[in-house]
């Protein structure tokens, strides 16, 4: 997980979840991944990611 992207989830008060949550660790590292994309995949990757984001992660 990219240090900047830790930060936020500790901004975010989720700090419990990315801990207890094997799913949204996952996530939020998959998220994380969208940089190495090339830029014309960027959005099909944001599209897949809301595929597969549970409803918890939907909130977000």
């Amino acid at each position: 997980m990219c240090q900047s992207s830790y930060r936020k989830i500790q901004d975010l008060g989720l700090t419990n979840m990315y801990k207890n949550s094997d799913e949204f660790s996952k996530f939020c590292g998959m998220l994380d991944g969208l940089a190495f994309l090339p830029l014309e995949r960027v959005f099909e990757g944001m599209v897949y990611l809301k595929t597969v984001a549970s409803p918890k992660e939907k909130i977000f």
